[in-house]
């Protein structure tokens, strides 16, 4: 896993150097789709509205809370909410990917650090060289 980048379904993804990104991926057309970013605390650090058509989508975060301030690096979580016209649902998938810069072998399971963010191996999706 080591200098391999893995794909992350947790919805989780490192905020380095000042940059952040998912993917996320819509089931319907949306009427409103909410981008929530949460901290490691699972405190609301930024909103934004997101794409609305079916299908991937791609979002791309600098590291600022919704008051301009730079946050720092860390694990940082993308939320996406979307309904429909009649206020309905929509089901989303989040995903990020990283590359893994340490592994932790201190516990009874492996954990993959990227940045300063360790992730479980269940959710990994994928691994590229």
């Amino acid at each position: 896993y080591l200098g391999k980048k893995v794909s992350i379904v947790n919805g989780n993804a490192p905020l380095i150097g000042g940059s952040a990104s998912w993917t996320y991926n819509l089931g319907g057309p949306a009427a409103t789709t909410e981008l929530r970013v949460t901290d490691a605390n699972g405190k609301t650090v930024f909103n934004a509205t997101g794409e609305m058509g079916a299908g991937n989508h791609s979002f791309a975060w600098n590291g600022k809370d919704n008051g301009g301030n730079q946050l720092s690096d860390g694990a940082y979580k993308l939320t996406v909410t979307a309904t429909d016209a009649a206020g309905g649902k929509i089901d989303s998938n989040v995903a990020s990917a990283a590359t893994v810069t340490q592994i932790d072998m201190t516990g009874s399971t492996p954990r993959l650090i990227i940045g300063t963010m360790e992730i479980d191996l269940a959710d990994i999706a994928a691994i590229a060289n």
